[in-house]
């Protein structure tokens, strides 16, 4: 805070110079702060700005009237300022009048007739020029030889203490606006955390028994509100909707409104610089409580504010209408002539307008709650919405119970009822899996809250699930058992660095929340820091600096989602086991709380792997302890649960054993002794094998070789499936059991993480079978023909939702594209629109021919397929799936169809639409499906973990079991022997086709990016998040490990003839390689991250993508040839048509674009 000071003196010199300097004097010695002209103005600097600034930064204005200061311009400015500054104005009478004497004295050469007109400009004394408003302030007696100066100074200093904080806070905030008012408005100038909390109560003080010390400004009122604004995501409690003749009355009322630490929207304020006006207004009536509506002939004609209703009205928001001018009836919107309107025409002085402004007010306070509850929850169902349903944005644990509780109300209610779309949003949270962790806290300075927002937003569209507390924290709620809770139950802690955060007491509140929890930690850097000033363990981490590439947001986020995607599954654990062992902490750490059977078996290999592996975060000293103690408690259960079977047991013996003696002692002695005997052994020998095969069991569970562990597992539950359970030893039977469990529970409890829906971006590109003319289709409803040269031919407009697919006809002569708009749309060559698929009732996913060209099928989210000819004729639909159809093929001989979905299954269809076979079998949504070469077989990957095998009779011949996350793809090699599946376990697997697990290549300490097989099929090459590349065989030995990256490996692809490897990589560089594992040369030139890597096929040619927003392309020796310009944002993709002489590249500005060698 800048040098504040108690009281600025404003005073004549000719009348109360030496009067004013002794009241310096005096109140410097009572202990007060305070501003002087012949203390405070340095030399050299500009006069009149030094007093302004004085005035600007005093808490009271204090003015000593004389003749002199009453008649000085200068003290005019003086006091006006402090008007307008709506400072508190404490007037001293020191001198009435002076006489001809002491003016002659001034004016030693002066004539009666001057003294008469001196006079007679009132100037000799101050009643006849004093300023109105200081006329109206009670004053302190200083009248020298008349009042007592002592009494006088001690009632001004008891003055100046009264109301003394409300006065101080009033400076204070107000230097603090000015600041934001100089500086742009900008948003680091805003007020955070108490500061603003403490702000909005002094605004919200109101003097009723007394007048006040001082009175806002409207500067005041709008900063703090705009504060409090900011605090709230930018929602507001009000929106102006007016018609521009009637600005005057919208400020005032705005004024007013704000006064009242209520947040206005208004177009005045709110729409940034370059932004779409439309656009900005429609997300303020979102983001509000009410719409207050000005009422004028003028209002009601302008098609802007008849949107800005309609759009409310489609809302349900609360509208008031407030009358600014007579309006005939006949012109007023239906709509507002059912609503009772605040009169504003019959004002004829300010008190009625101050009745109608308590009555608006009143309304507006009526049922705050509900109104702020619906907005925060539509602002969500519409984001959700937009983004697709992306998930991550569904409501969760004490927001979602809170927000049933809201619909539940709000449901009976006749006015502003909840939309359909709050119903849906609320709805499908509650169908939703409960998530054991989150992925992202943000840590922040609300003074930093447009990054965060930014952050939060980009964040959830890459489908991370988020605690950002401007949207996961309910009303009413305890806001630092929130945070708390936050914490915990997040994978990352994100904390944005600047000045304000690393300051900021809550800010470091929150870092030492997550240290104790052992959180993992990423920085972000926003504003420059001294280092010094850094937590020490913020200071630990290697921040992501978002200065660098020129500020470029999308650029530094690549960098930040990689690393938010780094050992996922370990981060994931560390949360689940951490939750589990708080609450047994708090809850007494009773005994019923412990990790039992499976649950332990997993937290127990996790704490290994952590510890030996050394992995981030570690876990925390209560988890280490939860899971010790579940193991004492799992061991002391093991030895109850074995002494009660022997007693029983041994009491069972000793009663057959009494019964047999009594009835056959004496036959059976001799027989008994041996067959006793033989029996004895047998079982001895049984339990042995078993018990030898349980422990192989566990030591390959150990090791991370829990298929194999699984089979052993099997191997001895073969064993005991030919006894009567019943009579097996429960120390037997219970390590296999629970071995067996373990696996299960592990691969059926991981996270699922889709991202989908992306707007206006690139989604589909496709040469037609010429190679003459390039498809492309975009999330801006259209798709685009291209020739070879890169030049536009046709824009094929007709669809009204993103576009997801585009395919060429086996005869190149017909495209059809696939859209959210519910139809298929072919086209010919030329452009022209030749039929439009209708019969879908929902988004269509996917499109594709069948080999002979003659038959189209699509697959839709309305969960069936359907089959068109080329007229557009619907042939057949396939029905038969209970939920979104995510992907469909055809064989290789065109008669059967495979459709995956997210019903968990696999169909197969005839041509004729007929169902041949439902594959069932998958515990999850079915992510890929795909046929073998021969058309035998057909592949299908789930997130149930597994990746399963089937024939064409749609029998089940393999399940591959042994990924521990989602599969996300499967694809045959060349040669159709092998099977690869990529996994977010971070292996890829190779199978043969009866299903034998070949090989898991595992070697990579972080996660698989890409994988791919060389020409001839022999040689696999991967790239990993850890930086290197690693070459394998098909027998899964690892060739070579090929380091030198010093960042994340991106992508790796083998030239045509096998012998080169080409790497690339978010060190900027791209590096080639032989198969030996030589580094033959590194291509240095980009500027950013290198996303994709690619050869021409004549092999001669590499094309690297990146961030940087170029394409670059080299020789084998390295040479740099050229480089491609032209994309406003950086090169996700590149790839060379199959002549080589095009090359196709793909940008974040949602453009391809294509270029000649």
């Amino acid at each position: 805070m800048p040098n504040l000071f108690d009281a600025f003196i404003s005073y004549g010199r000719a009348d109360s110079k030496a009067f004013a300097t002794n009241l310096h004097s005096r109140l410097l010695e009572a202990g007060l702060k305070i501003w002087f002209d012949q203390n405070d103005i340095p030399l050299g600097v500009d006069f009149q700005n030094q007093i302004d600034d004085g005035i600007e930064k005093s808490h009271n204005f204090v003015f000593i009237i004389a003749p002199h200061s009453v008649n000085s311009p200068y003290c005019l400015k003086e006091i006006e300022l402090a008007i307008k500054l709506k400072k508190r104005i404490i007037p001293l009478l020191h001198v009435e009048a002076i006489s001809q004497e002491t003016w002659q004295g001034r004016f030693p050469q002066g004539t009666e007739e001057a003294w008469q007109d001196y006079k007679a400009q009132g100037k000799h004394t101050v009643f006849q020029n004093m300023h109105p408003t200081i006329s109206k302030i009670n004053w302190v007696y200083f009248r020298e030889k008349i009042d007592n100066f002592e009494q006088s100074l001690s009632d001004l200093i008891e003055l100046l203490g009264c109301h003394g904080d409300y006065v101080e806070q009033h400076t204070q905030f107000l230097v603090k606006a000015w600041d934001w008012e100089r500086n742009k408005k900008q948003t680091s100038y805003l007020l955070i955390g108490e500061e603003r909390q403490k702000a909005q109560t002094w605004l919200k003080k109101h003097f009723k028994d007394e007048q006040a010390p001082c009175v806002p400004t409207d500067l005041h009122c709008e900063y703090i509100t705009e504060s409090i604004k900011n605090s709230n995501n930018l929602m507001t409690e009000v929106l102006i909707s007016y018609a521009d003749e009637d600005r005057g009355t919208m400020e005032k009322i705005g004024n007013s409104l704000r006064r009242e630490s209520i947040t206005v929207w208004t177009n005045r304020t709110d729409i940034q610089t370059g932004e779409d006006f439309e656009e900005a207004i429609n997300r303020g009536i979102e983001q509000t409580d009410n719409l207050v509506y000005l009422l004028s002939p003028n209002s009601v004609t302008s098609s802007y504010c008849q949107q800005e209703l309609d759009l409310a009205v489609s809302l349900n928001k609360r509208i008031i209408p407030v009358l600014v001018y007579e309006t005939k009836p006949n012109l007023i919107p239906d709509v507002l002539r059912q609503l009772q309107y605040i009169d504003l025409t019959d004002n004829v002085k300010e008190e009625d307008y101050r009745l109608d402004e308590s009555q608006l007010l009143r309304i507006i306070n009526q049922e705050q709650a509900y109104y702020n509850e619906h907005k925060i929850l539509l602002t969500k169902a519409l984001k959700w919405k937009r983004q697709n349903e992306n998930p991550s944005i569904l409501l969760r644990g004490y927001n979602l119970r809170s927000a049933e509780t809201w619909l539940k109300v709000a449901k009976k209610r006749r006015q502003h009822p909840p939309t359909s779309l709050q119903e849906e949003f609320i709805t499908q949270s509650l169908r939703q899996p409960p998530l054991e962790s989150l992925d992202v806290f943000i840590s922040y300075s609300r003074a930093d809250s447009d990054l965060a927002r930014k952050l939060n937003e980009e964040l959830q569209l890459q489908g991370k699930t988020t605690w950002f507390d401007q949207e996961s924290i309910a009303s009413g709620s305890d806001f630092q058992q929130e945070i708390y809770q936050g914490i915990k139950v997040c994978d990352n802690f994100l904390f944005i660095i600047s000045p304000r955060s690393v300051n900021s007491p809550y800010c470091a509140d929150e870092v030492e929340y997550a240290a104790s929890l052992n959180k993992r930690f990423v920085t972000v850097l926003h504003r420059q820091v001294e280092t010094a000033d850094l937590h020490p363990q913020l200071a630990k981490v290697q921040w992501i600096d978002f200065n660098k590439h020129n500020r470029d947001f999308n650029a530094n986020f690549h960098q930040l989602v990689r690393t938010l995607d780094t050992d996922r599954g370990h981060l994931r654990s560390h949360s689940k086991w951490l939750q589990r062992a708080l609450e047994w902490g708090q809850k007494g750490k009773n005994a019923d709380l412990l990790l039992r059977g499976s649950e332990f078996l997993i937290a127990q290999n996790w704490l290994e792997e952590t510890e030996q592996e050394r992995k981030q975060p570690t876990a925390n000293p209560l988890q280490k302890e939860f899971i010790e103690a579940s193991e004492k408690a799992e061991e002391q259960r093991k030895e109850a649960e074995v002494r009660l079977a022997l007693e029983k047991k041994n009491a069972k013996l000793q009663k057959v054993f009494l019964v047999a003696v009594s009835t056959a002692l004496v036959a059976a002695v001799g027989f008994s002794i041996s067959t006793l005997s033989l029996w004895k052994r047998a079982i001895q020998a049984r339990e042995g094998q078993i018990n030898a095969l349980n422990r192989f069991s566990l030591l390959l569970a150990k090791s991370n070789q829990e298929f194999d562990a699984v089979v052993e597992c099997i191997r001895a539950g073969g064993l005991l499936k030919n006894w009567n359970l019943n009579t097996v030893k429960p120390e037997l039977k219970e390590p296999i059991l629970t071995t067996l469990q373990a696996e299960v529970y592990r691969e059926g409890f991981k996270e699922l993480n889709r991202l989908i829906g992306h707007e206006n971006v690139v989604y589909s590109v496709a040469f037609s079978p010429d190679g003459k003319t390039i498809a492309s289709a975009s999330g801006d409803k259209t798709v685009k023909l291209w020739n070879r040269e890169g030049e536009l031919l046709q824009t094929l407009k007709g669809h009204e939702d993103m576009v997801n697919s585009v395919a060429f006809s086996p005869d190149g002569k017909t495209i059809a594209s696939a859209s959210w708009d519910k139809t298929l749309k072919l086209w010919n060559r030329e452009g022209e629109l030749l039929q439009t698929l209708k019969g879908h009732k929902d988004w269509v996913y996917s499109v594709a021919f069948s080999p002979d060209g003659k038959t189209i099928a699509s697959a839709s989210s309305d969960n069936t397929v359907k089959l068109w000819n080329r007229e557009g004729d619907l042939l057949q639909t396939l029905k038969g799936h209970e939920h979104w159809v995510y992907s469909v093929a055809f064989s290789p001989d065109g008669k059967t169809i495979a459709s995956a979905s997210s019903d968990n299954t696999v169909k197969l269809w005839n041509r004729q639409g007929e169902l041949l076979q439902t594959l069932k079998g998958h515990e999850n949504v079915v992510n890929s499906v795909a046929f073998s070469g021969d058309g035998k077989t057909i592949a299908s990957a789930s997130s149930d973990n597994t990746v399963k095998l089937w024939n064409r009779q749609g029998e089940l011949l393999q399940t591959l079991k042994g990924h521990e996350n989602v599969v996300n793809s499967v694809a045959f090699s060349p040669d159709g022997k092998t099977i690869a599946s990529a996994s977010s376990d971070n292996t890829v697997k190779l199978w043969n086709r009866e299903g034998d697990l070949l090989q898991t290549l595992k070697g990579h300490e972080e996660a698989f990016n890409s994988v791919a097989f060389s020409p001839d099929g022999k040689t696999i090459a991967s790239a990993s998040s850890d930086n290197t590349v690693k070459l394998w065989n098909r027998q899964g030995e690892l060739l070579q490990t090929l380091k030198g990256h010093e960042n994340v490996v991106n992508s790796v692809a083998f030239s045509g003839d096998g012998k080169t490897i080409a790497s690339a990589s978010s060190d900027n560089t791209v590096k080639l390689w032989n198969r030996q594992g030589e580094l033959l040369q590194t291509l240095k030139g980009h500027e950013n991250v290198v996303n994709s890597v690619a050869f021409s096929p004549d092999g001669k040619t590499i094309a690297s993508a990146s961030s940087d927003n170029t394409v670059k392309l080299w020789n084998r020796e390295g040479d740099l040839l050229q480089t491609l310009k032209g994309h406003e944002e950086a090169f996700n993709s590149v790839a060379f048509s199959p002549d080589g002489k095009t090359i196709a590249s793909a940008s974040s500005d949602n453009t391809v674009k294509l270029w000649n060698r």
